[in-house]
């Protein structure tokens, strides 16, 4: 597939949809391009695999930072339309989740790092992270998860307010 949208942008009169759109946050400008096309993904030998495969799409993010410029292209198969706007918002999306919760999970409650395998512990013990999550989210206001989480450690009262709330 990385062929197929090589340079991102010399389609040889393939129709194909594109989209960008610029942030600037944290102190970065990214610039996110997203090509997407529909129906080719059969030429390519993609068809036959995946039930409901109906577009291909490569999405270039070009990060500067304190003036130091990185470029990462990812390829995508979809289900979604041709729809280069709506494949680069729904990877957006995407992210959103993956930072939002299970960085969370993963690196502030060490839910990777658990041994425990045993019947269903894994799965209350994963359901508790999430409740206990969702709790601090209620009352944290504009601080972040772990300061939060620091915080009830330290406070009694904090830990009360999350709790009773």
């Amino acid at each position: 597939m990385k062929y197929f949208f090589d340079e991102c942008g010399d389609f040889r009169g393939i129709e194909h949809t594109y989209y960008e759109s610029v942030e600037k946050d944290h102190g970065r400008i990214e610039v996110r391009k997203c090509w997407a096309v529909e129906g080719e993904a059969k030429w390519l030998g993609f068809g036959e695999e995946w039930k409901g495969l109906r577009s291909i799409a490569a999405l270039r993010a070009e990060r500067i930072i304190r003036g130091e410029s990185s470029v990462e292209t990812r390829y995508y198969i979809s289900s979604l339309p041709g729809d280069a706007k709506k494949i680069a918002l729904a990877v957006r999306e995407h992210w959103a989740v993956e930072n939002s919760l299970h960085y969370v999970l993963d690196v502030m409650m060490n839910e990777d790092a658990s041994r425990i395998r045993k019947d269903n512990a894994p799965l209350n013990l994963a359901t508790l992270r999430r409740i206990a999550l969702n709790m601090i989210n209620r009352v944290k206001g504009k601080s972040s998860v772990r300061s939060a989480m620091k915080r009830a450690a330290w406070d009694n009262s904090f830990l009360e307010l999350i709790l009773v709330n």
